[in-house]
């Protein structure tokens, strides 16, 4: 996973939103169920894709994540 990120980023056409969780933090599992509320209202316009990764057992080369559960914003360089 961590390896493909920048890959599937670079490749989307709108901005990227993806929560990192922990399987066992308890403020995961509870703020998940808004994370998948706004998604799922917010992807119908097409404007804004959404992800999901494992933090604890999943690391993106360069992002730095020190508490669960974070939502990262990520946008296509331009080329």
């Amino acid at each position: 996973v961590g390896k493909t990120l920048p890959l599937v980023v670079q490749k989307a056409e709108s901005p990227l939103l993806v929560l990192f969780f922990s399987a066992n933090c308890q403020y995961s599992a509870e703020f998940a169920p808004v994370f998948d509320e706004v998604a799922l209202s917010l992807a119908k316009s097409g404007q804004l894709r959404f992800g999901v990764i494992e933090g604890g057992r999943n690391q993106v080369h360069g992002l730095e994540v020190e508490g669960f559960p974070v939502v990262f914003l990520f946008r296509r360089t331009p080329t």
